[in-house]
């Protein structure tokens, strides 16, 4: 198995046109590109060359460069203090009308 970082991703086609660039290579069983991570996880039989897998992409203006398994679980999304700040803003601006869930308009006719 490959851990490798995708950089020059914009969406999430890019990353699905990188998957599918990188299945296309016949050593290349199963490739799993996440885009909000830039990062993807490559099965392989037999052995891969890192340049096969960059010109795979590389005509499409990506770049790939290989990691290990400890540096993509070490890069991991670890929550900031500024992300529990906007979850608790969120609850103190949410409304505190019942608005959406009731209304005073009836639909019967009179």
């Amino acid at each position: 198995m490959l851990h490798a970082d995708i950089g020059g991703m914009h969406c999430i086609n890019c990353a699905v046109l990188v998957e599918r660039r990188l299945k296309d290579l016949p050593q290349v069983q199963t490739a799993t590109v996440h885009y909000p991570s830039g990062r993807a996880v490559l099965t392989h039989s037999g052995k891969v060359d890192p340049a096969d897998l960059q010109s795979a992409i590389g005509a499409d203006d990506y770049t790939l460069s290989l990691a290990s398994a400890e540096q993509h679980a070490s890069r991991a999304r670890k929550y900031t203090p500024r992300d529990y700040l906007e979850i608790g803003a969120a609850f103190v601006c949410w409304p505190q009308s019942p608005w959406p869930f009731s209304t005073s308009i009836s639909c019967r006719e009179a």
